[in-house]
């Protein structure tokens, strides 16, 4: 299962050597690109969309196709697909197969960290929807700021549908304890990582803040911890820690490349907390996703399965929280490797495309690389002592 997660991350967006478009948006470390898709609609004829597209240090986190500028066209769903959540909530995913259940009645739900508030996209009507966002800046890309219309319009096409949409800053635990009553949610989705990717919600996966989080939820609410995650192997934390809690849990791993390009899925890899097993027996595998994925080049990874805990994982406020035993990479590495990629970009930019510039700069990647992988052995506790069992063996 490791090997098919490993391509379950956040994904990098840009090319190393190739230099893009410039971003309509761009702050420290966060961009936001105008891209354009041309593919099949639901009618078979082609068409061409616009698309926003959120990056924070090269990562893609989100995005959200445009209303097409023919009014006649906006809101019909065989061209309008401004709506449709996308990437890692697709509805077809993990959480939008919670999120089905709920799709007849309007139970309040929460989300740590928006992105570009694709969830959003699942309120209706007289629906209260809280986000708790940290960065400033990110909320402020789907805010209308006086006259100019957000970046992103999940939630204020939300807002137009009539659900209740609020925003909370800070960090979200305490942002949680003061805004919100306990027995309130029915979900709450969590994007463990914060922005930058390297960093994670720490402080949401101990026994106390998770505890704080399904304190919040109804009794048959739901927790959402989205683990998609380049470094870390975070479900083995969330499956630990709600077992010592007596939590029911399950996996979800989502590598299917649905059919439908509008959907615009990213795989991507989940674990849902609950009070009692019963509560996540509706989960079920989606519809088509055995014949999506069969043949393709990973393998055929399970949607929905169960993920070992382990005391050593148990996280609590006390610490030490330790990642020892689930690095999937050295996340100082990586960002090696992007400094480099940055270097060989800036080159480009100036000097112009040129086959030189990569032909010196692939063995620099090549080099970071060999690194991270020893890196990784090395805080795993895997190196030297694996290596030097071999030589012992010799």
């Amino acid at each position: 299962m490791n090997a098919a997660i490993m391509f379950v991350c956040l994904s990098v967006s840009a090319t190393p050597g190739q230099a893009g478009p410039p971003p309509i948006f761009q702050a420290p470390l966060i961009k936001v690109m105008k891209r354009f898709m041309d593919a099949p609609g639901a009618d078979g004829e082609r068409q061409s969309q616009l698309y926003h597209q959120l990056l924070h240090n090269r990562i893609a986190v989100g995005l959200q196709f445009l209303k097409p500028d023919n009014p006649k066209l906006q809101g019909d769903p065989k061209h309008d697909f401004s709506a449709e959540p996308t990437t890692y909530f697709h509805r077809r995913s993990p959480v939008g197969l919670v999120m089905a259940k709920y799709k007849n009645g309007n139970p309040p739900f929460a989300v740590v960290d928006m992105d570009v508030g694709t969830m959003a996209a699942y309120a209706r009507k007289g629906q209260t929807v809280h986000f708790f966002e940290r960065d400033t800046t990110i909320a402020k890309l789907s805010r209308t700021d006086k006259d100019k219309k957000p970046l992103f319009t999940y939630l204020q096409d939300a807002i137009a549908r009539g659900a209740d949409v609020k925003i909370f800053g800070g960090e979200p635990r305490p942002s949680f304890e003061k805004h919100s009553a306990n027995g309130f949610y029915q979900v709450i989705v969590v994007n463990t990582y914060k922005l930058p990717i390297v960093t994670v919600h720490k402080d949401l996966m101990t026994k106390e803040g998770m505890k704080m989080l399904m304190d919040k939820t109804r009794d048959d609410g739901i927790l959402c911890f989205h683990t998609s995650s380049r470094y870390y192997e975070l479900d083995r934390i969330i499956a630990s820690v709600a077992a010592d809690l007596k939590f029911a849990s399950i996996s979800a791993t989502d590598m299917a490349p649905w059919a439908d390009p509008w959907q615009r899925a990213w795989p991507s890899s989940w674990i849902m907390v609950a009070r009692k097993q019963e509560q996540l027996a509706h989960l079920k595998v989606p519809e088509g996703y055995s014949e999506a994925i069969k043949g393709k080049f990973f393998g055929p990874a399970p949607y929905w399965h169960p993920t070992d805990a382990d005391k050593k994982y148990v996280w609590t406020d006390k610490g030490p929280n330790s990642f020892k035993g689930l690095y999937r990479t050295d996340p100082i590495m990586s960002e090696l490797d992007n400094v480099v990629t940055d270097v060989e970009d800036l080159i480009i930019d100036r000097v112009g495309q040129h086959a030189l510039v990569t032909t010196i700069a692939r063995p620099f990647h090549g080099a970071v690389q060999a690194l991270a992988r020893l890196r990784t052995l090395a805080l795993n506790g895997e190196w030297p002592r694996k290596i030097e069992k071999k030589d012992k063996d010799k």
